[in-house]
């Protein structure tokens, strides 16, 4: 028998078992199993054993112990043989003890095999895990398709039974033939392959005396050669068909014996043939039938006739088939009787009554016959032994191979591969992790954690255990980053960015399972996981920058840039093979929400408004906070400021905001007209003061003409002359003309001269009515009332004429008087090449408590592309008074030196004298003389004195209006926007009225 040597390799990966032939209908019912869903494979690859047999059986070598255990470590031990209800012969691997006690782990099953007569030929071997009841241990965790082996435990004893049938009458020529072939019929599988078993067929005749070879010959029924007969296509009365088992027959010649050649004989246990037609049909038709063991000689020397055995008959099988039972005859019983005439008798031949053979009388067309010996033969003889004209034909023939024992291994071994478990993730979907940079609550919605449950059904299909089924271990969870050092997308804040505040790149990093977002040292932000179940957890440590300034709460995503970031997920099956899936975190799953400033107020405000009198006074009070966010502090400006004020005439200024250095406090003041008159401090954490100062009233001018035809008339020259201003004012101006000596010193001394008068304005000199170069007017105020101008006018001509003329003293010789309100001037008759006038003004004030102080101006381009009559002033100032002089033109423009002139085209530049001391009482003289700096012979005329008075004067404090925005800036430029609102309450009258500070609320 052949005997596999490989072993059978099985698969506990699931599917499903089908009978090959049918695979529509299952062999596990047949097996002793109901169906379950997850049998290993499909019946394991069949092992086939070919030889043909009526009877095997299986059985254990010494010993059942597999080697194999179950997940539980108990072993699994190999049951005897059983017989399934269709006759299948199966073992059950059976656990022995433990929690699969008595449970199945596979089955080794033998399913016979059949040819095309229903014979068996073979069988199969099916291997069924049946992991359901027992899984199979295997013993590398880390392979989940290594291999557990059983060694070979099962042996098969086999009783062959192997029937040849020759059917097949082609190969015998027609005609009388000497012998004939019938050669091997095909058997499926091919019992011996390489040897043809044939039969060799020849004849005798009984002459009276001997029996001698005779022919064979062959007849068609039906059409169809399956008819032998001796000599006349029949077998008659004394005549002998001999049918020989023979291998691997060949001939030349069918008509001579001598061409035959075989290599040897077959011993067959049983031999048989047919009638096929009775000639004629007479019940009484004999045939003698026997069985001998010839000699072994090869060719045609088996024939001769010599050391032939005659072979005791033990049964004879009659009208037998291969799906009835025939009649079985023992020779031991004595003779039959059966049906229809038939009847069977046992006879010896010359005495010797161990050699007994069958005598068949009745035989019918059709009928089988069936010989067994008591020992094997090689040569069937089937005779007529009737009387008279009794003939037959035979047909098929054939012979079984005698029975004989046979064991060996059937089973080289079973290799059985492990099952490991399955897993894939499904996604993150839109799930994120969202950390807010804001404060904590209650200050805020700020989030220094937030954690996702990731190892849920959302996110991880269900693992497939496999056969082992799930193992005692639960799933478990780990952070996996593909390389230490990858960029996260996020990035630090930098200080030193004054760009945009963006700093280097936060790198990943795996610290014994925890991600760190870190540059060098320092930690940004974690990413954690529980390991049993697969929660994961996003911490920050420090903020970091965002990118849109515009956006107090934009958030920046981590996005993993040349590699990977996983949640990995790892379960075990039972023999704790593991499985593994992936969950990518490293795209927009984690993000961080923005930081902002923010100015802080009370309830309900969206705006800082601060009101106060003007100063000198301070309010202090906290009205504004501010707190730069979590980011911390960039920078506070000052941007949008504007202001009014009524009424007004100068400008607003702002200095530079001053910010301390950790952004807790900004300082700046605010100017109107040049002069301060607020500051500003606000503390992010503290009081604020809001300080005014003092701002004194603004003299409202409106000129005190002079007396009607009193204007400038011709005549002269004369050394002075009078101007009086009608009452109540009680003012005259005194009219001098001069010169002096240099126009480049301007404290070169006024030497008196002669007065030229004419209509067009006061010049000096004798020569013409232009007041030419070097050549001044000098008007000095003086009191109206108890001088006869007239005569000092006269007197003074005298004097003059006389050379005794001496300049009367202000407050001395004319009385104590001054300009309280101001006074001004018109510039007429301009002439010469550029026609403007280039003067030196020599201001006289008088001080509180006696004295004088003189200060010089030089007025350049003086009526400059205008016409005629430009108008000069000087005037008191509304805040400081006298201190801060005030020349303006007739539009009240101020002419301080590079300021532009709307009326005048010129500038007024303080030369010489200094700064005014703050206790001037007013102005006692003004003198004019023509300095032509570029040498042009530029030439004017002075005229229309004008005076304000002090009763005339009317004192207004503007009340100022102003506003601006402070803006804050945390590190990555986020801001935020305070407005301030301002108010300075002035009264034209009287002290100011104060108010308290009026703190507002912050902007949101």
């Amino acid at each position: 028998m052949t005997t596999p040597a490989t072993v059978l390799y099985l698969d506990q990966t699931t599917g499903n078992q089908h009978d090959e032939t049918d695979p529509s209908q299952t062999l596990l019912s047949e097996w002793g199993f109901t169906e379950p869903t997850d049998f290993a494979s499909t019946a394991s690859t069949p092992q086939s054993f070919s030889q043909p047999s009526d009877s095997i059986s299986f059985q254990l070598q010494a010993g059942n112990d597999t080697g194999l255990t179950s997940l539980d470590g108990s072993p699994i031990l190999l049951s005897a043989a059983k017989t399934a209800a269709n006759g299948d012969t199966y073992f059950d691997a059976v656990v022995s003890g433990g929690a699969y006690d008595g449970e199945v782990a596979f089955r080794l099953v033998y399913v016979p095999t059949y040819n095309s007569d229903s014979q068996v030929t073979g069988y199969t071997l099916y291997t069924l895990l049946y992991n359901d009841a027992a899984p199979i241990r295997h013993g590398d965790p880390a392979n989940p398709n290594d291999l557990a082996t059983m060694t070979a435990l099962v042996e098969a004893l086999l009783t062959v039974d192997l029937q040849f049938v020759y059917s097949d009458f082609s190969g015998i020529p027609a005609g009388q033939q000497a012998f004939g072939v019938l050669k091997e019929p095909s058997l499926d599988p091919d019992p011996s392959p390489g040897i043809s078993n044939d039969v060799v067929i020849t004849s005798k005749v009984f002459n009276g005396t001997t029996w001698v070879d005779g022919t064979i010959n062959t007849s068609n029924v039906a059409g169809t050669a399956s008819a032998i007969g001796v000599g006349s296509q029949a077998v008659g009365t004394n005549e002998a068909v001999i049918y020989d088992f023979v291998t691997n027959a060949t001939y030349t010649d069918s008509k001579n014996l001598d061409t035959l050649d075989i290599t040897g004989a077959v011993s067959a246990n049983r031999a048989f043939s047919t009638v096929t037609q009775l000639n004629p049909n007479n019940a009484n038709t004999r045939a003698d039938v026997r069985v001998w063991l010839r000699d072994g000689d090869p060719g045609a020397a088996m024939f001769d006739g010599a050391d032939n055995t005659g072979i005791k008959t033990v049964y004879l099988y009659l009208n037998g088939n291969y799906t009835e039972a025939a009649y079985t005859i023992p020779s031991s019983g004595g003779n039959w009787t059966g049906p229809g005439g038939l009847s069977v008798t046992f006879e010896n031949s010359d005495g010797d009554a161990a050699y007994e053979y069958a005598v068949i009388k009745g035989l019918k067309a059709g009928d089988r016959f069936e010989v067994e010996g008591d020992t094997q033969f090689n040569r069937l003889v089937v005779g007529n032994a009737g009387t008279g004209n009794r003939t037959f034909d035979l047909g098929v023939t054939g012979y079984s191979i005698d029975s004989s024992e046979t064991t060996g291994q059937l089973l080289g071994g079973i290799g059985i591969y492990d099952d490991g478990p399955s897993l894939s993730a499904i996604g993150v979907g839109d799930t994120t992790l969202t950390l807010d940079e804001s404060p904590l609550p209650t200050a805020g919605d700020g989030l220094l954690s937030d954690s996702v449950v990731f190892g849920t059904a959302a996110y991880f299909n269900d693992p497939d255990y496999g056969a082992d089924k799930q193992g005692a271990d639960p799933a478990t969870y780990a952070l996996a980053l593909s390389a230490d050092g990858l960029g996260s997308g996020l990035f630090a804040l930098d200080l030193a960015n004054t760009t945009n505040g963006k700093g280097s790149e936060i790198l990943l990093y795996n610290n014994a399972g925890t991600i760190e977002g870190r540059i060098d040292g320092t930690t940004y932000f974690t990413i954690a996981v529980n390991s049993a179940t697969g929660e994961v957890t996003f911490t920050r440590e420090k903020n970091i920058w965002h990118g849109n300034a515009n956006n107090h709460d934009d958030a920046e995503s981590l996005v993993v840039s040349g590699g990977t970031l996983m949640l990995r997920k790892t379960v075990k099956d039972g023999d704790l093979d593991p499985a593994t899936a992936d969950l990518n975190l490293g795209n927009g799953v984690f993000e961080i929400e923005d930081d902002g400033p923010a100015f802080l107020f009370p309830a309900g405000k969206t705006a800082v408004e601060l009101l106060s009198a003007a100063g000198p006074t301070a309010q202090t009070e906290e009205v504004l906070d501010w707190d730069p966010g979590t980011d911390g502090f960039r920078k506070l400006d000052l941007a949008n400021f504007s202001g009014t004020a009524t009424p007004g005439n100068g400008g607003f200024s702002v200095s530079d905001p001053v910010v301390s250095e950790d952004g807790t406090s900004i300082s700046l003041d605010v100017s109107y007209g040049g002069q301060k008159i607020a500051s500003h401090v606000f503390n992010a954490d503290g009081d604020d003061t809001f300080t005014t100062y003092k701002y004194e009233g603004q003299v409202l001018i409106e000129p005190t003409q002079l007396e009607a035809g009193a204007a400038v008339k011709a005549g002269g020259p004369h050394p002075l002359e009078f101007r009086l201003f009608p009452d109540p004012q009680a003012l005259a101006i005194m009219v001098t003309g001069g010169t002096r000596t240099s126009s480049e010193d301007e404290t070169d001394p006024f030497t008196p001269g002669q007065l030229n008068t004419s209509a067009q304005g006061y010049a000096a000199g004798n020569t013409n009515q232009n007041l030419e170069f070097r050549e001044a007017i000098k008007f000095t105020f003086t009191e109206h009332g108890a001088y006869d101008y007239n005569g000092m006018a006269a007197q003074a001509a005298a004097d003059f004429k006389a050379g005794t003329y001496s300049e009367p003293v202000p407050g001395v010789d004319m009385g104590d008087y001054k300009a309280e309100g101001g006074f001004g001037f018109d510039i007429t008759k301009l002439t010469g090449g550029a026609k403007v006038a280039d003067f030196i003004a020599k201001a006289t004030f008088e001080l509180e408590g006696g004295g004088t102080t003189d200060v010089y101006f030089q007025f350049t381009d003086v009526g400059v592309n205008t016409k005629h009559n430009p108008k000069v002033f000087v005037g008191y100032d509304m805040l400081t008074g006298w201190t801060a002089y005030t020349w303006k033109d007739a539009n009240g423009n101020s002419l301080r030196d590079g300021d532009p002139l709307e009326a005048l085209n010129g500038k007024a530049e303080l030369i010489h004298g200094g700064a005014l001391p703050d206790n001037i009482t007013g102005l006692d003289a003004l003198e004019i003389y023509n300095n032509d700096v570029d040498g042009k012979s530029d030439t004017f005329n002075v005229t229309n004195p004008r005076f304000y008075s002090l009763g005339s004067r009317t004192e207004v404090v503007p009340e100022f209006n102003y506003s601006f925005d402070l803006n804050l800036y945390d590190l990555d430029f986020d801001t935020t926007t305070a407005s301030i609102n301002a108010k300075i309450d002035g009264k034209n009258t009287g002290s100011m009225s104060e108010q308290l500070l009026l703190g507002q609320s912050s902007l949101v």
